[in-house]
């Protein structure tokens, strides 16, 4: 059931004698949680994700619902994007001002300003202001 799956920042762990797998998040990514089971890769950061931009935009859905059991795009959450079939794969096609983490095609579409300063230890969120190098009056 791993041989061709991508669980994004995690490991694919087989369930029910090697027919079905879900994915182990890293610390600090989480999978969608329809109920109590976890579906799709990880790809969603465990930090504060504002889809409105701080109100500057409207949210983004949380992701359509399933339409073609047999696309790989099934079950697929682009956030700020669309996903394109690619043969047995797929890859987000991210609108404008979104870009997919950390420039991988298969991971969901964001926008800088969806990231809060609590996703920094993941490489993620804007970058700290540099430290002051003005010096000090005297």
């Amino acid at each position: 059931a791993c041989t061709n799956t991508d669980c994004g920042e995690g490991k694919c762990v087989p369930d029910l004698l090697g027919v079905l797998y879900h994915c182990e998040c890293n610390p600090g990514w989480k999978t969608i949680m329809v109920g109590p089971m976890p579906v799709g890769s990880c790809i969603i950061p465990n930090c504060t994700v504002d889809f409105s931009c701080g109100g500057k935009y409207s949210p983004a859905p949380p992701f359509p619902p399933p339409i073609n059991f047999t696309s790989p795009c099934n079950l697929v959450w682009c956030g700020d994007g669309d996903c394109v079939v690619n043969g047995t794969g797929h890859y987000c096609q991210c609108h404008d001002r979104a870009a997919n983490l950390f420039n991988n095609p298969e991971f969901v579409c964001m926008q800088q300003c969806y990231l809060d300063g609590d996703c920094n230890h993941l490489g993620l969120g804007q970058p700290p202001p540099p430290p002051s190098t003005a010096a000090p009056g005297g």
